[in-house]
């Protein structure tokens, strides 16, 4: 079949069906923004059309001279589906990947089905070849990787290269156009835009010495390919979602495929221009030649050409430049011609086709002369690459001797290795992204020497040892600068030179007979640092959340930064002039303090530790005194000279209570159950009994705390900063000026205990949650006795509830009377079980269940009007005759009243205990009930009232000479 096409391209036709598929879960996202959007089963039709004499698709491949046909291969091959549209339902913005589905080939074939192992989430998709297993928040990255050919394969040349093959497919949308009724029926043929180009390449050995193998052909442009890089999905789209193809009824219209299609074709093409298909910074472009790696070595017999296929990236190329290795040299570099085209269409630079894809004969002659010979420098692209190279030298090493021998590391490149080679090189990389990676690409167990004594480093040195690898540093570099060293591991360092950067992501061990000194630490994530010899930091970082361990007889020294993790030091702990301390310093063996040092996170002085008596500035920061007793002792030269800020003792009976309280240090109470007693005069020092007078000062809390007897602590403020619960004997109230919930902490406030704060006159009197506080049973503020005449007179205590925290209700929140809560949430609000008397609406809360809330509880008023206490759960008049009241609230008059009028509407139940008149001012006020209690009540004015109860209390009495006070039926209360 002579067949010619324009441009080399693979296509596709998919047409889909939305069918059910099996709901296992695989790599999607779960934010509730994108649940919102529902999902959709799919199932994917392939089949692969002849598109001219392109390459027509991918997976096993038939060659037929020149001409290449494929096969889907069952199970092996998946088709990808990247969602595009994460940020905003319908429109592709940002470059993030949310969603990434696999669709696995369901049979072998020129045309297979393709069925997801779950429901997809609806959105735009870039269906793409072949899937990569990858959910990382990050733009997708496709791009060509080293490809292997082995001979002891059943598989041809073809059909091997036919697994390194990436292709997109314009952009679905599939928000929409999708009918549940047309759900088997549905025909969505896509078509695929290949990004690279299949060439033949034709080997020769000319003279080759016996057993001679030729090991890798390499093949590059005019400089270094794109070989791939991140996709820029707003180029893909195209401007307002351009090429974006939506679906009607089900169906794809094939004009605006066929055009869509084209646009991506001219995208590819411009591989990493400012249209192109990638991402324009040059961090994120993959460059390099394409490589094909030959497993094992293949032994060719001379003068007889063998045929390997080799995939390029996409483009248009007059001429190529070729090498070819062998475990007996390698040739020098070839410019080949690419055949002109014999279309009449073809332009220049030309295009391949079948008829020119194959390239001129790379003969490779051995004689003396010849184009073979001996490298002395090694490009090194992958683990194959290492391991081959260092056979070769291995196998030459009388042409080695007297001369350097220079691995480069490929710009970009990771290449893993499990050992160094025994004889001396040169090793460098060919930019700051080349890594040689001391372990096994698929992170199983290894243990390996890092012994560089052998090594000249030039530039671009990176090591990693990666993960599940066990390394040890044992011997320095012969000379030069090693760039990095990156732990992903298990690295044991015994002796280091010169190196830049030093970054550790999981264990670290300095371990050393002779005193180390690292140049630059990094120690990141929540990896650990072990110091376990005499060891010496001249620039470190300790992120939050990672660890540094100082072993007993060990002595670490830092420089004048600052630390934001934790150092557990059971050794020295020494630092330089200038040094801060924003995590924290738990120290159980000596903080030798230089000047100045800083305070400003939390140092732990454990029992037993010392000082050397240097200023400690506390700015903000705080130290806590496991045992004060011990600390307050420490004498000649030990002391801790600690200076502002907080310093508090973790106390765990009465006795360290006492000697914290004599030595003015903060307390915080642990060890267990702490009581508040009437009288502790007489409890023993192993006890935690402590009378209320002898809290003399603020208190933190990492204990439970059991109020028997009430305690008015209204000045001090109790912090939490351990898990915490208030409990109470009945009736026994805590009074106390603030609680205050620490980040990351849970306290709770037991059923039965009442927690009174003063109310906002008293300045700073509030209660803060910035973890969790549980409430089962009351805050309230104290009761207010005096009637008051508005709302502003009643009595308000703060709650306030930080972003990321947690107030959880169960009880009650608010006073008896006249008092309220006013609560400020901006993090989550649950009051499902409880009852507030306070705010109504929570308009910051990231999280909020309202449960019951009351505006005000139990009101006392001195006032006429009592309608500006509407909300209240009760109204009490004491002082001021009564004229207007609110209705649906249970009110009590005390005070003679002679102008009460209803108006049209509900009331609740009203009770009287003073002698009152009331009327209607209207013709429909219904009263669920109304008490009379030892006083008389007139009805008056001339409109009636419905009162569905009435009661008349030690010889209450009702007057209602009009006969105005009638029951839900009508009958007239006073004739009952």
């Amino acid at each position: 079949m002579n067949m010619k096409t324009k441009n080399v391209l693979f296509a596709l036709c998919l047409p889909i069906a939305f069918t059910a598929c099996q709901n296992e879960e695989f790599v999607k996202d779960y934010s509730q923004e994108l649940k919102n959007r529902g999902e959709i089963d799919v199932i994917l039709s392939a089949s692969y059309p002849k598109v001219g004499n392109s390459v027509d698709t991918r997976m096993s491949a038939e060659e037929s001279g020149n001409s290449l046909s494929f096969l889907w291969e069952q199970t092996t091959d998946k088709l990808g589906a990247a969602m595009m549209d994460e940020e905003n339902a319908g429109t592709v913005n940002g470059a993030a990947i949310y969603n990434n589905y696999p669709f696995i080939a369901q049979s072998s074939g020129a045309t297979s089905t393709f069925a997801s192992p779950s429901s997809i989430t609806k959105g735009i998709y870039l269906f793409y070849n072949s899937y990569k297993d990858v959910l990382d928040r990050e733009a997708l990255s496709l791009s060509l990787q080293t490809q292997e050919y082995d001979p002891t394969s059943a598989k041809t040349p073809a059909q091997q290269m036919a697994k390194y093959m990436n292709m997109v497919a314009p952009m679905v949308n599939l928000n929409e156009g999708i009918k549940l009724a047309d759900a088997a029926a549905f025909n969505l043929p896509l078509e695929f835009v290949n990004l690279y180009t299949p060439v033949k390449v034709p080997v020769q050995f000319k003279n080759a010495p016996e057993g001679t193998k030729l090991t890798k052909i390499t093949i590059n442009g005019g400089s270094d390919f794109v070989l791939g890089g991140k996709l820029n999905p707003k180029v893909l789209a195209g401007e307002l979602n351009a090429n974006v193809l939506t679906v009607t009824d089900g169906i794809i219209d094939a004009t605006k495929m066929a055009k869509a299609k084209e646009t991506i074709e001219t995208i590819v093409q411009a591989g990493s221009a400012a249209a192109g298909i990638y991402t324009t910074t040059n961090e994120d472009l993959v460059k390099g030649a394409a490589e094909l790696s030959i497993k094992g070595g293949m032994a060719l017999e001379n003068d007889k050409a063998q045929n390997f296929w080799i995939l390029i990236p996409r483009g248009k190329y007059t001429t190529l430049k070729i090498n070819a290795e062998t475990t007996n040299g390698n040739m020098t570099e070839k410019i080949i011609n690419v055949p002109a085209s014999t279309d009449p269409e073809a332009k220049n630079p030309q295009d391949f086709t079948s008829e020119t894809r194959v390239l001129s004969t790379i003969e490779l002659n051995f004689n003396a002369g010849g184009n073979v010979e001996q490298p002395y420098e090694f490009t090194i692209n992958s683990t194959t690459d290492w391991n081959n190279y260092i056979q070769y030298v291995k196998d030459h090493l009388e042409s080695y001797i007297g001369r350097d021998i220079i691995f480069n590391i490929g710009a970009g490149k990771s290449v893993y290795v499990t050992s160094l080679p025994t004889f001396g090189f040169t090793l460098a990389g060919g930019d700051s992204d080349s890594k040689l990676i001391l372990g096994k690409e698929d992170k199983t167990a290894v243990t390996a020497q890092l012994d560089l004594s052998g090594i000249t480093m030039g530039s671009n040195v990176n090591f990693v040892v990666g993960e599940g690898a066990v390394v040890t540093l044992s011997k320095v570099q012969k000379s030069g600068t090693v760039a990095s060293l990156t732990n992903n591991g298990t690295l044991t360092v015994g002796a280091i030179d010169n190196i830049t950067a030093l970054t550790n992501n999981k264990t670290l061990n300095f371990k050393s007979s002779a005193a180390l000194t690292v140049p630059n630490v990094e120690n990141v994530g929540e990896a650990t640092i072990k110091v376990q010899s005499e060891t010496t930091f001249t620039v470190f970082t300790n992120e939050a959340k990672a660890n540094i361990t100082v072993d007993k007889d060990a002595t670490l020294s830092l420089p004048g930064t600052a630390n934001a993790g934790m150092i557990v030091n059971k050794g020295t702990l020494n630092n330089a002039n200038g040094f801060t301390n924003n995590g924290t310093i738990d120290n159980f063996g000596t903080l030798a303090v230089t000047t100045t040092f800083t305070n400003s996170g939390k140092i732990i002085a454990r029992d037993g530790s010392e000082s050397n008596n240097a200023a400690i500035t506390n700015i903000n920061g705080t130290v806590e005194v496991i045992n004060p007793t011990t600390y307050a002792v420490l004498a000649g030269g030990k002391q801790y000279n600690v200076s502002g800020g907080t310093t508090t003792a973790i106390v765990t009976n009465r006795g360290d209570f006492n000697a914290a309280n004599t030595a003015s240090i903060s307390i915080t109470l642990g060890g267990g159950e702490w009581a508040i007693v009437a009288d502790a005069s007489q409890s023993a020092d192993a006890s935690r009994e402590l009378a209320a007078t002898e809290i003399t000062a603020d208190l933190s809390l990492q204990a439970d705390l059991n109020v028997k007897e009430t305690a008015d602590l209204n000045s001090r403020i109790f912090t939490v900063t351990g898990a915490s619960t208030i409990k109470a004997a009945e009736k026994k109230t805590l009074t106390i000026k603030s609680l205050v919930v620490a980040q990351g902490v849970t306290a709770t406030i037991a059923a039965g205990a009442e927690v009174i704060i003063p109310n906002e006159d008293t300045s700073g009197a509030k209660i803060e949650v910035k973890g969790t506080l549980n409430n089962n049973g009351t805050l309230s503020t104290p009761e207010v006795a005096a009637a008051v005449t508005a709302v502003s007179g009643v009595k308000v205590f703060a709650i306030e509830v930080a972003s990321g925290a947690t107030l959880t209700n169960k009880g009650t929140i608010g006073g008896e009377q006249n008092t309220q809560a006013k609560i400020t949430v901006n993090g989550n609000l649950d009051n499902g079980n409880g009852t507030i008397y306070g705010a109504s609406t929570i308009d910051n809360a990231e999280y909020y269940k309202k449960g019951t809330v009351h505006k005000l509880p139990k009101i006392l008023a001195n006032a006429a009007d009592l309608t500006g206490f509407v909300g209240a759960t009760e109204i009490e008049a004491v002082t001021t005759a009564v004229t207007t009241i609110p209705q649906n609230t249970k009110i009590k008059v005390g005070v003679e009243s002679v102008a009460l009028a209803l108006a049209d509407g509900s009331y609740g139940e009203l009770t009287f205990t003073a002698a009152s008149t009331i009327s209607a001012s209207s013709i429909s006020a219904v009263v669920s009930k109304i008490t009379v209690d030892a006083v008389a009540l007139t009805v008056g004015g001339s409109n009636d009232i419905t009162c569905n109860d009435f009661v008349k209390e030690n010889s209450g009495s009702l007057v209602d000479d009009s006969s105005h006070l009638k029951d839900a039926d009508g009958a007239v209360w006073i004739s009952k």
